[in-house]
């Protein structure tokens, strides 16, 4: 993960005053912080983060991420060609063999080599780097005759 370019982004947002939420919290074996903005979360371990967590909002995002991860019917996805565009933002498509889901291409840019599971296209997408889940980003919703909704 792009862990020094995410917090720089992220410091951005806070210098902004945007919204940026931070979590410290007990990820599976070993300590992770959790930072989003509420469209998307990113789990950091905790040696590999520099920011002021003072400065942001507290959220229990590691909790989300872990009940997320533990809902059933999640499968294994794959990062397809195809693409749309919406107000300006780049959608990528993300699909397995039951169902699909449309995510702005910003918020996958700061994994390396990731793999996906999703459940549904309304429902958040998992994001894994050497099988363990670093990040949950929602999708963008389609509705049948191509309109998008988020």
């Amino acid at each position: 993960m792009k862990t020094l370019q995410l917090q720089k982004d992220f410091m951005t947002k806070i210098e902004k005053h945007q919204k940026a939420i931070c979590d410290i919290s007990e990820v599976e074996v070993s300590k992770h912080v959790a930072i989003g903005d509420g469209f998307r979360i990113y789990l950091i371990n905790v040696e590999d983060f520099y920011l002021d967590s003072a400065k942001m909002s507290n959220h229990k995002f590691c909790e989300i991420i872990r009940d997320t991860e533990k809902e059933e019917g999640y499968e294994n996805a794959w990062l397809t060609n195809e693409m749309r565009v919406f107000q300006k933002e780049k959608l990528n498509k993300i699909e397995n063999a039951e169902t699909h889901a449309y995510v702005n291409e910003k918020f996958l840019k700061y994994f390396e080599d990731a793999t996906f599971k999703i459940k549904h296209p309304h429902r958040p997408v998992l994001v894994y780097e050497n099988g363990v889940i670093r990040g949950l980003v929602l999708p963008m919703k389609f509705e049948e005759e191509g309109n998008v909704n988020k």
